[in-house]
Formats: C-alpha cells, structure tokens, sequence
C-alpha cells in the first residue's frame, strides 16, 4: 500500500529549480532544461517544483506535448495560454482574443478565409511576438513558471515558440521543458533549438540520473507501505537500473506477490526483466472487456476524454467509469488531482506498452471507431479536425479514402489557422496524396463482414479491376502493402 509521499532524492535538482523561481521573484528570467530517459523521474521533479511555486503565489502554467501526428498542432501552448490570458484583467483578455493569439486558441467562422494562401513567416512572427508580450503582461504582477513537458512529442511550430519566447523571455518569468533524451533519440527541429536556447543567458541544463540504492530503498517503501531486506533492495536496485518507475512497478509486483521478504525475489524466474514487461504482466488478469478499453484507450492518446472513451466502446459515462476502476486499481489508468474525472495513463510507458501488444489489424479498428465517435461527439467542431484526420488516415484503408482526404483538408486548413505551417503541408499534402475519386466499390467492401485480410484483399482486386478510374492504382498499391504487412505479422506470430 502506497504510503504519503514527498519526492524521494532529487534534492541537488530541486534545490536548482528553487533557485529559478528565486530568480523571479527578484525580476529575473531563467530558462531550465531537464532531461533524463523515461520513467526517470522528470515530470515527478515538475509537479513537485509547480506545486512548491504555486503556494508561494506564482503564477504556474503547464503544458504537455503529447505523441502522435494526432495531437494539435500548437498543442501545449493552447494550454499554456488559456490560463495565462485568464489572469488578465478582463478588457486586456479580450483584445489578445480578437488577435493572432486568440486565432491560436479558438476556431472561428472567418478562420479559414484569413488563413494565409501563401505560407507567411511575418505572420508566425507576429503571433510569436504577441506570446512574448501577453507572457510579459501575465507576469508583470507576479512572477510565473511556465512548464512545457515532453518536448520530445513536440510539433514544429511549438518547438519555434519555445525557442523564441526562451530568448526573449520577459522579466519574472521562468520557463522549464523536460524531454527524454532516449527512445526517442532528440529530433533536427529540437536539437536545434536547445543548442540554441543553451547560448541563452540564465540558461541551465539539468539531467537527471538513476536513483541511488538508499533512495531506491526509500521508494520501495512508500510504493508498498513495507521495509524491504537488504537483499530484496539490493536487487531491485540492480534490476531496475534505478529507474523510479520500474522500482515503482517492480516492488509493487513483487509486493502482491508475496515475494518482497524473498532474498533474490527479483531474479527469480518469471519477473518481468523491463518496465513494459512488467506492465504487460499487470495486464495479464484482465478480461476481454478490459483489454478493449485499455487499447482503445491507448489509441485516444496519454489523456482520455471520458466522453470520447465511452462512445467509442459503446456504452454510457456511468457503465465507463465502472470500467475504469480496476484499471485504476492497478495502476495503469489514474485520474488528476485537480479533476477526478480526468483520466489518463499512469505514465507514458504503460501506454506505450498497450499500443506494442496491439495486432496491426485490431489498431486499424480502434482508430476508426475513435473516429467515427469524435464525429459523433464533434461533428462540426474545428478544434478535434486534426485529430479525426489523424484517427481517419490511422484505420488506413477500412475508410473511404475521400472521406479520409476530406478530414486531411480540413486538418490542414486548420493547422493553418494556427500558423502551424510544418503541420498544414504535412497534412494537406497527405490529402493530395489520396485517391478521392475511388470510395464506393471499396468503401463497401472494406465495411464487409470478414477476415481483415479477405476484406482488404476484395479491396485491392477490385482497386485492380478499376485502374482506369484516378487514384485507383494508388489504393491497390497500398492495400497491397498492407497485405504484405498482415502476412509478415501472422507468420512471425505462428512462426
């Protein structure tokens, strides 16, 4: 049984971090890297950091880039911004809302015909410029901590704002973004940036490291309420590398097993060997029932809309939440202390290991009924259009490519709005890519009873059959490709 907590260890990193928000209080900007692998402890540092400032009276802001071309564009200062343009004084809010920024933040019915035909630098400059303004107004009054976590997931234009508000950050503003520094390895369009930002003056770079065993000791025990051996530390330590999640879930597992007074219990034949691994044995008790929800889940993304996550498995809010509950209960699904009825992923890595386990075919499934329930739920709200776009083009070649192209367009459209320009060609250019003209044959086989395999493979004959017709040769290619996938998979996994 968990018992309260504060951090364990960290104190030199912490103690940096304080140091940051000192700087603020006295007018001063700082800038924080924090970097470490998954599971190090990064946000842990974060939260633990945000909740100190907050009580001291700074303004704390948060957002989180989260993977997957299905997440917005401009992502995590959608959510930045929103809380920041709320602590100004009311006539102030609204002229940033009439502006650029609001543009960023609200989709509006003039949007797609003020979006820019010919992709304008000035124009992204403007808005960036109008960020570094609003955050300097914001934090005139008192200083703020604006946090950006898990840059690595970050898109395009968010990693430019990042940059450069982080070189003209306003006075009493402290900004921290954590990335992984592994899996995945940093990208071109952040390396650069943080090469960038660390030419900055009150730049600072923190990477955190595998916990020590006395602290690894000390995790143990607040994880399950018990004082482990010396031993039973000692190889934990050793197993885990001192990672603080996988101590957390490998002495939670050993801890239900009984194995936690067992000297070398965590050697013992049958332990998981690596925190997905150990996931996946959590996982194993499951039933059917619960399995869906969690890939389903899984696909949606890190954060969970219930709404979202009800429709798509085809029950109501209550029945949901009754699902939820054991998933909860071990520690795989969790809800945030600020609203107990948001729910997401306990940590990245647990969903990671759910989208793993997950058959080629059965993902090209969820994506369209995640889809088809955003459209049920947002039918004509241009905020979710880059995410059915990406749920859309995710089922591949079970939905009607006109109606995937048409969703591509209108993602592009509105990445545009946001002057997400990396993320506008990227999908737009996607749509042109798809076969519009060629949907009614191939939409009504591809929503035929039968194996996936069968399905698509009527599809690509028929696609054959009707090369004459524009695009036609393009979907038979691409169910000719998805084919050969499904058949590599099948006799790897018969193999």
């Amino acid at each position: 049984m968990r018992t309260a907590a504060g951090l364990v260890g960290r104190a030199e990193e912490l103690a940096l971090l304080r140091q940051s928000v000192e700087m603020a209080f006295t007018g001063r900007p700082a800038l924080r890297i924090v970097e470490g692998e998954p599971g190090v402890g990064k946000t842990r540092l974060l939260r633990e950091i945000a909740t100190e400032a907050s009580r001291r009276g700074v303004l704390v802001v948060w957002g989180s880039c989260l993977e997957g071309d299905g997440t917005p564009s401009m992502w995590p200062w959608e959510q930045t911004l929103r809380p920041i343009l709320d602590s100004l004084p009311a006539a102030l809010r609204e002229k940033w809302l009439a502006s650029e920024v609001g543009g960023l933040l609200e989709s509006r019915d003039d949007d797609y015909a003020a979006a820019p035909a010919i992709l304008d630098s000035g124009a992204q400059f403007r808005l960036f410029e109008q960020v570094v303004t609003v955050v300097g107004q914001a934090s005139a009054p008192r200083p703020m901590l604006l946090i950006v976590d898990d840059l690595q997931w970050a898109d395009a234009a968010s990693l430019q704002l990042f940059g450069h508000l982080a070189a003209r950050l306003p006075a009493g503003t402290v900004i921290i973004g954590a990335l992984r520094d592994r899996a995945p390895t940093p990208g071109s369009s952040l390396s650069r940036v943080l090469a960038e930002a660390s030419r900055l003056p009150g730049h600072r770079r923190i990477r955190l490291g595998p916990l020590g065993l006395t602290d690894v000791t000390e995790l143990i025990r607040r994880e399950t309420g018990h004082d482990p051996g010396a031993e039973v530390a000692r190889d934990i330590h050793v197993r885990t590398a001192g990672n603080p999640f996988f101590v957390q879930e490998l002495s939670r597992l050993l801890s239900d097993g009984g194995w936690l007074g067992d000297g070398g219990a965590s050697t013992r034949a049958g332990v998981p060997g690596t925190v997905r691994d150990v996931v996946r044995d959590r996982m194993t008790g499951l039933d059917d029932s619960a399995h869906g929800l969690l890939r389903i889940a899984a696909v949606i993304g890190r954060d969970l809309d219930l709404d979202l996550l009800a429709r798509a498995i085809g029950v109501d809010i209550a029945d949901c939440l009754e699902r939820l509950e054991p998933l909860q209960a071990l520690g795989l699904l969790e809800t945030k202390p600020e609203d107990p009825f948001s729910w997401r992923f306990a940590h990245d890595l647990v969903r990671e290991s759910v989208t793993e386990t997950t058959a080629l075919q059965q993902a090209l499934q969820l994506h369209l009924r995640v889809a088809d329930a955003l459209e049920h739920i947002h039918a004509d709200d241009e905020s979710v259009a880059e995410r059915l776009a990406y749920h859309l083009r995710g089922a591949g070649p079970l939905v009607d490519p006109g109606r995937t192209a048409k969703a591509l367009e209108r993602a592009g459209r509105r990445a545009a709005t946001k002057l997400a320009f990396a993320a506008a060609y990227r999908n737009l250019e996607s749509a042109s890519a798809m076969p519009k003209d060629f949907s009614c044959c191939c939409a009504r086989l591809l929503h035929a009873r039968g194996e996936p395999v069968d399905v698509v493979r009527a599809a690509a004959d028929e696609a054959r059959v009707r090369s004459g017709e524009r695009g036609a040769h393009l979907f038979a290619r691409r169910a000719e490709r998805f084919l050969a996938d499904l058949e590599t998979q099948t006799s790897v996994a018969t193999g």
